[in-house]
């Protein structure tokens, strides 16, 4: 069924990309890499331990059952006033957006094997999304080299419907999440995305000839 075989490699072209995103999402040591290689980020006054702690209570957040996000100290108690009402709102609105997207690649998960079982040419599928992934990194990286901050700019005025994430830059979310950090991050999940399609596509040739 040619259909199974399109829906295939949506959902094996999502499971590679959201599944990258994710892993990086909860990588320790590229938080540390960030708080040593980012001017702004120091400035926060918050220590390499402080602020990897602080960004995992965050990043924790986005998959617990609390409606809006607190901190804790080392000892486990709320830190008061840490974060603007507004800094809260706009968490509140990312990690619906975050969750979403996280439910996205859960379900692709399944739809993609019981889709697999309909296809007949899986090399070629693979070989197919690999080329695709290639050329989306590709379109991404000359977008990039343009203007980030202005692409940045259009993603958060596609998934927000609100003014919230315009925060001053006095505050701890842009104080701990400049826009170079957004940049990094995207930089490495891309290249490690780009790097595995690569492979994959590369791979598929050789798997094909055996």
């Amino acid at each position: 069924m040619k259909i199974c075989k399109y829906m295939s490699g949506i959902f094996l072209f999502i499971i590679l990309l959201s599944g990258i995103f994710f892993g990086l999402l909860f990588c320790k040591p590229f938080y540390k890499l960030q708080y040593n290689t980012i001017a702004e980020i120091k400035f926060s006054q918050l220590s390499e331990t402080e602020y990897v702690n602080y960004t995992m209570q965050i990043i924790n957040y986005f998959f617990n059952n609390s409606k809006f996000i607190s901190i804790k100290d080392s000892n486990g108690r709320k830190i008061n006033g840490f974060f603007t009402k507004d800094e809260i709102l706009h968490m509140a609105d990312v990690k619906n957006l975050i969750r979403f997207f996280f439910m996205l690649f859960i379900v692709s998960i399944p739809l993609f094997i019981i889709c697999m079982k309909f296809v007949k040419f899986r090399i070629d599928l693979l070989r197919k999304v690999a080329f695709a992934g290639i050329v989306f990194v590709a379109v991404l990286f000359i977008i990039s080299l343009f203007d980030f901050s202005k692409a940045f700019i259009v993603f958060h005025k596609l998934f927000f419907r609100n003014s919230l994430w315009l925060l001053p830059a006095s505050t701890k979310l842009i104080e701990m999440f400049p826009e170079k950090f957004f940049y990094n991050f995207t930089k490495i999940w891309l290249g490690i995305f780009f790097v595995v399609n690569g492979l994959i596509y590369f791979a598929s040739f050789s798997l094909f000839n055996s």
